[in-house]
């Protein structure tokens, strides 16, 4: 059972056989939707057609460096970073030690959470905030807005954070960025495991969180969001609070009865929430691309899509991974695993059998596929962290570079890749785009085999 009592939490998931159940908190359990029609969609897609690069990359380009800060002492990752008043803050979990500049927090649990602040234009830190639980803890979003930073926190055991004593389970919470003083916390407590991957400030105000969770999901005004029973997989589930006060607005679960929901990122589009990410109907059943579009003030489904791959089980893997509204409707991207996998356009074939990725525009209104297109990608798990939009471009992270777009024909007009030295190897897991800049997030794969968590500042080509 998970209770909202005073914390917050971020991770995406999607459904089949049971579809959302979402509104206004008001105490009362949510409704079920009928099942959708297990097809490609809930309705067939006009597709304009899908477009094929067949292996043909831009040359690339090298990104300039202005400044990079690596935390050191033992493996974590930057999940999330955030900017406002000329600092940088970054969130994600570390072991042992972090080490940043020479400010440092140790651990004796097995993960903690970490927040930090940088200054933006030298990279210098700022400080540091440990949230230490006695197993696990993971600060998964953070958002900033008027000298405070918002955060969504998950760990198995109570947390200290300073003097104050956070539930387990999942926590939002708000501080002031100068003192780390709690203004406010939003718990949902629980003893199953539940994950927070996505949290912003909307443009109406409230603080929206998404991720999933096992059981049940309770609110403290009483409203149950049910996960299934027996061995029902993860459900995913989003939910808003007003980010002033932390107070309750709406929350919504979505998922199928003994499968797997994950949603892995998601986006704001005319003030509503877009998630996208995989589905599965059971353990051995193909993955499924995910879409959903919430009603942001309330929570309420506008639409629901979901893909069914072309061909037998096991055999067509497919997620999608990052979300951009563009002038001409939702670009959706993600990593193709295997052959026959279908985003609503029809099969898939990745690049000569190499590690692939997809690309494809929805329409907005309706979720229903426009056109696609699949490109070789750098590493298996695809596209993630997508930029501002440009005019007609949308540049998304591929692992240890980035790749533009065409936001109308989907082609790839550039590769811009990050200056590392030989050997080294880094995975992009967030990025921010502020003036000129922009900010590279995740981790270093190879100094001593560990994983060190990682900022890097790039000049806008």
């Amino acid at each position: 059972m998970l209770v909202l009592g005073a914390t917050v939490f971020m991770t995406l998931g999607c459904g089949g056989d049971r579809e959302p159940r979402s509104g206004a908190i008001d105490g009362s359990i949510a409704p079920r939707d009928a099942p959708a029609a297990d097809g490609r969609a809930l309705d067939a897609p006009a597709i304009d057609g899908a477009v094929a690069d067949g292996g043909t990359d831009p040359a690339p380009a090298l990104l300039t460096q202005c400044w990079r800060t690596m935390a050191t002492g033992g493996d974590g990752e930057v999940l999330a970073i955030a900017s406002e008043g000329g600092s940088l803050f970054g969130a994600g979990w570390f072991k042992e030690r972090f080490d940043i500049g020479g400010i440092a927090v140790d651990t004796a649990s097995s993960q903690a959470g970490v927040l930090f602040a940088l200054d933006a234009a030298t990279g210098a830190p700022q400080w540091v905030e440990r949230f230490e639980s006695e197993t696990y803890s993971q600060v998964g979003a953070v958002d900033a807005i008027g000298g405070d930073v918002l955060i969504a926190l998950t760990s198995d055991t109570p947390v200290q954070v300073r003097t104050a004593m956070l539930p387990a389970g999942a926590v939002l919470a708000r501080l002031r960025a100068a003192t780390r003083e709690i203004v406010w916390t939003r718990s949902f407590e629980t003893t199953s495991p539940i994950d927070v991957s996505f949290g912003k400030i909307a443009p109406n105000g409230y603080f929206v969180v998404a991720g999933r969770f096992d059981d049940q999901l309770t609110i403290e005004t009483g409203r149950v969001l049910d996960a299934g029973s027996g061995t029902a997989g993860p459900d995913g589930f989003a939910a808003a609070v007003d980010a002033a006060t932390g107070a309750p607005v709406w929350a919504t679960s979505f998922g199928e009865r003994g499968g797997f929901d994950g949603v892995a990122h998601a986006a704001f589009a005319d003030g509503d929430l877009i998630l996208t990410g995989e589905s599965r109907s059971d353990a051995s059943i193909d993955s499924r691309l995910y879409l959903q579009r919430l009603d942001g003030d309330t929570g309420a489904v506008v639409w629901r899509q979901r893909f069914v791959p072309a061909w037998g089980s096991g055999s067509a893997e497919v997620l999608g991974t990052a979300i951009a509204p563009v002038p001409e409707g939702l670009l959706v991207a993600g990593p193709l695993m295997s052959d026959g996998a279908d985003v609503g356009t029809g099969p898939l074939s990745r690049v000569a059998s190499e590690d692939s990725a997809f690309v494809a525009l929805y329409d907005p209104a309706t979720g229903e596929a426009i056109r696609a297109n699949v490109v070789r990608a750098r590493h298996r798990y695809g596209l993630r962290a997508p930029l501002p939009v440009a005019g007609s471009t949308v540049t998304l992270i591929d692992d240890d570079a980035y790749d533009s777009f065409d936001a109308t024909t989907l082609a790839r007009t550039a590769i811009w890749e990050l200056p590392l030295s030989v050997g080294e190897e880094v995975v992009g897991l967030a990025s921010l785009s502020v003036g000129s800049r922009i900010f590279f997030a995740g981790r270093d794969n190879v100094v001593l085999h560990t994983l060190d968590p990682l900022v890097i500042c790039l000049e806008r080509p």
